[in-house]
Parts: structure tokens; C-alpha cells; sequence
């Protein structure tokens, strides 16, 4: 009886839900409600007869198997969860809400939090290793991290002989085949750990690539490098072992090290510029002198060598020039929004006072989104060369530096070959369509810091 109300129950809920979706009818779900009432009203009366039997042998033992089919639909109940074997991320799902699944059909794919290599080393390289021996992993994933691990068990067999269809060798081998023996490789490091760690890594790399496009020399990167991060990091886990917390704190270092090189360069850039501003105003137009320089012209006689061609490298320059000119722009906005943060951060250390906390909670919001803002731009800007198939910053400008060396001796050839023969290049050059793009460039530029000045003097 208790297995029809349990099935009179299931189908009343699965009708109830039906209802509610308006694939069934109001007379369909009653029918379902008076179908389970029935059932529970049968299992009343039959428990109130046995018990008035009293003494009975007979209905005792109805009334224990009824209890037994009971204990048996709770137990059959129960397996209808089913528990994961231990914590993890599910990867992949095979099943939906609703479906009927038989036994042995896989539900999910489960990734464990507890990460772990399986690496298969040679038989005379067990020699020296042992259980709990600590091991450094490197992957792919992170080339410039040297992983914590430990070795948790090696394989009493090789992997051939635990394969599906291990090799058999009937009429023996002249030739000794070494075999691999499975080493089971567990990581000390947790997820948080590893997972901040990466997350200061990306930060530093950012930094660096503003840094390579802001024109701080390479040198300057590398000794800022192995002063703050090699040198410390190597002392102290010398001295007291590895220390997560410490070596974000170097990386923090480093990378404010590198921003304030950042920051001179802009300022030494903005300097130049305000002189050079400056003696152009003060300075009177006077009548140039232009001094001719006359080469040596071929004689109409002789034949005309063929114009100069472009080499591969030399072709690619204008859209290299393009992508360092995002490059260049995106670093400039991403100075202009820090200079916006210092000056609220600013704000902020001179708002003081019991009366001036609203005002205060204020700039703590705008210095939020300015903080987020730049993390964004400064993310985008290490991901503009990588939509243009580089593999970072540093591939980018080596490209670039090599194209603008090798147009530009294009160029003077160009030149000495229209001053020896007297022939002037085609109106529609490469040289005539990047001239004319800079000067594009120069203008677009000129116009948005005149909007942004105008801006900002009108914020304040």
C-alpha cells in the first residue's frame, strides 16, 4: 500500500507541474489528487484494522510487512541522490531535470580540486626517487612558474603490462625494451594560492608591456626585474623558505617600480613638448635659407635603373604603424585615467571631517571605477598585438623596429634614385599613403587632447 501512495504521490507532483505549464487540464490533475486521496485513505484503514486486531498473529505479521515495504520504498527513495565520490567542478553534464536513466549510466564528468600528474619515468630512474619526496612541476599553461608538488605513490607495475592489451613477447626479444613506471605526482600548492599567483603574474606582464610600448628602455625592465623580484625572492626563500604573501608583495613592488618609469617618461615627453610649444611662439619667422644639394645626374645616355623595391618587411609597415599607433593611443588614455585616480585619491586624503562623509564615500566610488577602468585598459592593451596574431608586446615592437629600419632605408633609396634620375615615384606611393595616414593620425590625436583638456578644466 505504501508503494501506491508513493506512486500516486509522484504522479500527483509530476501533473501539479504539468498544470502549471498548461500542458494538462484541471480535470486531469483532480483525477491525479483523488487517486493519491484514495490510496492514503486505503492506508489508514488497513493500519486502524490491524491494530485493532490486538493479538492476532496474522495481522502482526501484515502489519511487519507492511513496515518492511515501508523501510524498502525509504531505501529505494534515497538512491535517488546520488552523491559525488568528492568535491570538484562539474565539466560535463550527460543528463537533464526529468530524464530516466538506467544503472551504470554516467551522469557527469567531475574535475577534483586535488590536482594531480601521472608521469611515466624510465625503470632506472626509480633509483632515487621515493614516496613524499618534494618534486618541482613545470606546465606549459605557466612557463615562469616553478610548481610545488609531492610524490604520492609509484606504480608496483610498468604501464604496459597495466594497459588494456599488454604486450606479449612469447618468442622472447633480442632487444631490452626499458620500461616506464607510473609516478603519481601530487600538488602541495592549493588553488587560492596558485590562482592569486597568476593573478599578479598577469599583473606584472601588463606592466611590463606598457612599460616596452611607453619606450622605457629593455635594460631598464630587466634590472628592475632582478633587483626587486630575483634577488629578494632568491634571499628569502633562502632564508625562510617559499612565502606566497612575501613574493606578491616583491611582484607589487616591481610593478609599482616600473609605473613610476612609466610616469617619467610621460612626464619627460610632456616637457619636451611644452618647449618645443613655446620657442615656436616666441620665436619670430624669419626668411629660410634653403641650400640645394645638387648630386650628379645621369647622363641621358645611359640607361635608367630600375626603381627600388620594397622588401616583405618593408611592405608590412603601415599596418604595423597602425597597431602601434592603438598601442600608443591606449596608453595614453590608461596615463590620463591614473592621473585621474591620483588626483581623487588625492581628494580623498584631503576630505577630513565628520560632516564630509558623504562626500567622501563619493570619491571612494569614483576611485573604484577608476581602478576597474584601468585594470580593463590595461588588459586590452596587452591583448590588442595578440589579435593580430603576436604572441605578446615584446615580439610586436621587435617587428616593429625591424619594419620601420628596413622602410626607411627603402625610403633613401627611393630618394637617391629620383636625384640620379630626375624621375619623380608614383603619386600613389607607400610613402605618400603612410604620410598622409600619420598626418591623419597626428590630427585625430591633436583633436581628442584639446577635447580632453577642455574636459577636464571643465570638471573642475
Amino acid at each position: 500500500m505504501q508503494t501506491n501512495i508513493n506512486v500516486a504521490k509522484k504522479d500527483l507532483d509530476r501533473y501539479k507541474n504539468l498544470f502549471a505549464q498548461g500542458a494538462v487540464s484541471k480535470q486531469t490533475l483532480d483525477a491525479a489528487q483523488a487517486k493519491y486521496d484514495t490510496a492514503q485513505a486505503n492506508l489508514t484503514q488497513s493500519e486502524e484494522a490491524l491494530l485493532s486486531q490486538g493479538g492476532n498473529k496474522v495481522a502482526d505479521a501484515d502489519l511487519k510487512e507492511i513496515k518492511a515495504q515501508r523501510d524498502k520504498a525509504k531505501l529505494n527513495l534515497s538512491y535517488t541522490n546520488i552523491y559525488a565520490p568528492q568535491t570538484g567542478t562539474v565539466s560535463s553534464r550527460r543528463v537533464e531535470k526529468g530524464m530516466y536513466v538506467n544503472v551504470g549510466t554516467p551522469l557527469f564528468v567531475i574535475i577534483p580540486e586535488n590536482v594531480w600528474v601521472v608521469a611515466n619515468y624510465k625503470e632506472n630512474q626509480l633509483r632515487n626517487m621515493k614516496v613524499g619526496q618534494e618534486v618541482d612541476i613545470k606546465i606549459d599553461t605557466y612557463p615562469d612558474h616553478v610548481f610545488k608538488g609531492k610524490i604520492d605513490s609509484i606504480q608496483r607495475a610498468s604501464g604496459a603490462k597495466s594497459s588494456l592489451f599488454p604486450p606479449e613477447n612469447a618468442v622472447g626479444s633480442f632487444v631490452k625494451i626499458v620500461q616506464r613506471i607510473p609516478v603519481k605526482i601530487v600538488f602541495t600548492e592549493k588553488a587560492e594560492q596558485i590562482e592569486a599567483d597568476n593573478r599578479v603574474r598577469t599583473m606584472w606582464n601588463q606592466t611590463v608591456d606598457r612599460a616596452l610600448v611607453s619606450g622605457v628602455p629593455e635594460g631598464q625592465i630587466l634590472e628592475v626585474k632582478q633587483s626587486e623580484i630575483g634577488q629578494k625572492a632568491k634571499a628569502s626563500i633562502q632564508k625562510s623558505g617559499r612565502n606566497p604573501v612575501l613574493f606578491k608583495s616583491l611582484i607589487m613592488t616591481a610593478i609599482y617600480a616600473l609605473e613610476l618609469l612609466i610616469s617619467k617618461v610621460f612626464k619627460r615627453a610632456s616637457e619636451k613638448a611644452d618647449k618645443v610649444t613655446e620657442t615656436f611662439v616666441k620665436s619670430e619667422p624669419e626668411q629660410m635659407k634653403v641650400w640645394e644639394v645638387n648630386e650628379p645626374k645621369m647622363a641621358k645616355s645611359e640607361p635608367i635603373p630600375e626603381m627600388p623595391k620594397k622588401s616583405e618587411l618593408a611592405s608590412k609597415y603601415p599596418r604595423i604603424a597602425d597597431i602601434y599607433s592603438k598601442l600608443e593611443k591606449q596608453n595614453e588614455a590608461i596615463y590620463h585615467r591614473e592621473q585621474q585616480l591620483a588626483n581623487v585619491e588625492k581628494e580623498i586624503a584631503e576630505t577630513k571631517g565628520i560632516f564630509k562623509g558623504k562626500q567622501c564615500n563619493k570619491l571612494q566610488e569614483q576611485a573604484e571605477q577608476l581602478r576597474a577602468q584601468i585594470a580593463s585598459m590595461k588588459q586590452y592593451l596587452s591583448s590588442i598585438v595578440q589579435g593580430y596574431g603576436y604572441k605578446n608586446v615584446k615580439e610586436f615592437l621587435a617587428e616593429y623596429r625591424a619594419s620601420k629600419a628596413e622602410y626607411s632605408d627603402y625610403q633613401s633609396a627611393v630618394a637617391r634614385w629620383e636625384q640620379q634620375t630626375g624621375n619623380k615615384a608614383e603619386s600613389g606611393s607607400l610613402k605618400a599613403r603612410l604620410q598622409r595616414k600619420q598626418q591623419e593620425v597626428k590630427e585625430q590625436e591633436n583633436n581628442r587632447q584639446s577635447h580632453y583638456y577642455r574636459n577636464d578644466r571643465n570638471s573642475r
